[in-house]
């Protein structure tokens, strides 16, 4: 999804696009929801380069966008974002498996050595819910006799494979000795795939949203997510293809004219998306309508992260555009480009520049910082929020001046 800083903008530049200030879409930012708004703000804006927009303008209720393409009949377009049904049980996993870890590493265990395994048995069905511990439990869970003997018996027997079934939960924990790290992983089946086209998660999404208003004009229905990776996945491993689910929403519902599917592929991969239309629709779109909403650019910012459903306790890496160093030397001068966040963390004690290059004692650019270049000119670069790159400031540094009163101790180099 997008930083916060890269949402602050995009909301502002819908707000000049409709005319007006989006005060529910400004409330729902602040909610554990946020994705949803950000992908309605998102469509908003890729919108408004195909015409004129308007937000939710029907009196008591009205798609999400009405859409006025110059020299073309208007749209409607309603937006859905999707997340995973199965988000509870998933942040449950997840801080299950940080808490195994960090006992790991507690007791002097490598963490990477330690993977659990979320069981849900063979005759299960894959959507069932499993037994998991709630965050409340977690110092009763890691009590558990169970628990505390598996750990015990690694520490005295570390070379030995083990495992340990969690009695009341649909977990194993094993042990492997030759696991290579540092990163750590876990085995989870797939907690909410679609076993029949009503399970689908479009299915549902499209159902719901065709029977929500009741406008004349074509209607579009535009359904992103960045929660879903086999979202655009023409046939589910052993469900129902993203096409049938579409087509059955689209025999009872002769008012949707057509549906967008996008997938907001995550670092830095542009999103991908696929346009149905219905053929039964009242009010089909035309070749025209069909190929200037192919036009609509939903990849004008750069996507980050996904944003869960849940508050998370860090946020910080997740606020502001940042970017990368880049310099260039010469034999008299070097220019360093440093994102101006990191200018502020670098003053304010948080990091340095060495420290986020990485450098090493031996590196040419670090040298010439110690060795005391001094700045003979300073300016700013404007960024690009779309990219998530913040401006820069762009620096020029000479070698130090000749030394007068103390000279340079024996064997030391010169600044070159």
């Amino acid at each position: 999804m997008l930083l916060e800083e890269q949402a602050a903008e995009l909301l502002l530049r819908c707000e000049k696009a409709v005319g007006h200030r989006l005060r529910d879409a400004r409330g729902r930012l602040r909610k554990a929801g946020r994705a949803a708004t950000v992908w309605e703000l998102l469509v908003i804006e890729a919108a408004s380069h195909l015409g004129t927009v308007q937000f939710e303008p029907g009196p008591g209720g009205s798609p999400d966008i009405h859409l006025s393409p110059s020299g073309g009949r208007p749209l409607w377009i309603e937006v859905a974002y999707l997340y995973r049904a199965s988000w509870k049980e998933e942040r449950q996993w997840d801080d299950v498996c940080s808490w195994l870890w960090a006992e790991a590493r507690h007791r002097e265990i490598a963490p990477w050595r330690i993977e659990p395994h979320l069981d849900l048995g063979r005759d299960s069905k894959v959507s069932a819910a499993p037994m998991l511990p709630r965050q409340h439990e977690k110092n009763e869970f890691l009590r558990r006799p169970e628990i505390v003997e598996f750990f015990q018996a690694i520490r005295a027997n570390p070379d030995q494979l083990r495992t340990c079934a969690v009695s009341g939960y649909s977990m194993t924990v094993h042990y492997s000795p030759d696991a290579e790290g540092p990163f750590v992983s876990s085995r989870r089946p797939v907690l909410d795939a679609a076993k029949t086209i009503k399970e689908h998660h479009v299915y549902k999404v499209l159902k719901a949203k065709a029977e929500q208003h009741k406008v004349a004009g074509p209607r579009v229905i535009c359904v992103g997510s960045d929660q879903i990776p086999a979202l655009l996945s023409r046939q589910s491993p052993g469900g129902p293809a993203l096409s049938d689910a579409v087509e059955a929403v689209f025999a009872k519902h002769t008012s949707l004219s057509a549906a967008m599917i996008f997938c907001l592929d995550n670092i830095e991969r542009p999103g991908r998306g696929l346009v149905f239309c219905n053929p039964r629709a009242r009010e089909p779109l035309t070749e025209e309508e069909v190929a200037l909403l192919c036009t609509m650019n939903l990849n004008r910012w750069s996507y980050t992260f996904a944003l869960p459903q849940w508050k998370q306790p860090h946020n910080e890496g997740r606020r502001r555009a940042t970017g990368k160093v880049s310099w260039q030397m010469g034999a008299e001068y070097m220019e360093i480009k440093v994102p101006a966040s990191l200018v502020v963390d670098a003053l304010a004690g948080k990091t340095s520049l060495p420290e986020e290059l990485q450098l090493s004692e031996r590196d040419e650019l670090r040298k010439r910082l110690e060795t005391g270049w001094v700045i003979e000119a300073c300016s700013m670069e404007e960024g690009n929020l779309e990219a998530g790159e913040d401006r820069k400031v762009v620096l020029r540094l000479v070698p130090p001046p000749e030394c007068v009163f103390w000279p340079r101790k024996k064997g030391e180099d010169k600044a070159t």
